[in-house]
């Protein structure tokens, strides 16, 4: 199953050249929508980067779907004045494409390539970097930032699923998964177990995808609305 989360900003990043409007760190102010917490453009080429919370710790892989991840923040900007996204991962920063100010607050949202290529993954967001640059400023322009996030599309563990044979809980299907380890719960029931006194030892060998080997962590638990006998 496949969930959209939104990872705000938790910390400061490798840059905070925008200036906050109450005196604090700049990235407390982006969790908000009050046009009073904001960071200014104080020159040319200004750049905040922000590192984001961390995904669910259900999150195994990212869902194929378009548009994701997605940065999304509002900027406020006199016509004479643009901001461009910006994404920082593994040394590679990418600045998108800049947006003129209208003079009003207005969204930007960015969906870029992953910075330094290759597919999107979930060990991605606890070093990836999300901001904004000032590219354009014109004389005496006022350039605000407010209300910064990302959001993600991914997948978590409940795409396992239990195929039931002769013994009821040997075998999983599952989609291909990053290179990180993974527990798989399986619960024991009278749907697929006989009611006996004591359970004998179960081995799960490892749930092997091509190139790698993962191990499988079990875990046994009663149905409760079932006597299964005092094995577990």
């Amino acid at each position: 199953m496949s969930f959209v989360t939104f990872l705000n900003p938790s910390r400061a990043g490798d840059s905070t050249g925008w200036t906050p409007s109450i005196g604090t760190a700049n990235w407390t102010l982006m969790a908000d929508d009050d046009d009073a917490t904001t960071v200014q453009a104080p020159a040319l080429n200004a750049l905040d980067l922000y590192y984001l919370s961390p995904l669910p710790s259900i999150a195994y892989n990212m869902a194929a779907a378009p548009g994701y991840p997605l940065l999304d923040f509002w900027f406020n900007a006199p016509a004479t004045s643009q901001v461009a996204p910006v994404w920082k991962l593994g040394g590679v920063t990418v600045v998108g494409t800049p947006v003129v100010g209208n003079g009003a607050w207005q969204a930007i949202a960015d969906h870029p390539a992953r910075p330094g290529g290759g597919a999107w993954h979930v060990g991605d967001f606890s070093v990836l970097q999300a901001g904004f640059k000032c590219t354009t400023l014109g004389g005496g322009d006022v350039v605000l930032v407010r209300k910064l996030n990302v959001q993600v599309n991914y997948v978590d563990r409940s795409a396992f699923a239990m195929v039931a044979d002769n013994t009821g809980m040997n075998s999983a299907t599952y989609p291909p998964r990053d290179p990180v380890p993974v527990q798989l719960d399986v619960t024991m029931s009278a749907a697929n177990i006989a009611t006996v006194d004591v359970y004998g030892s179960v081995t799960f060998g490892p749930i092997t995808i091509p190139g790698q080997v993962y191990p499988v962590y079990v875990s046994l638990s009663r149905d409760p609305l079932v006597n299964l006998g005092e094995g577990l």
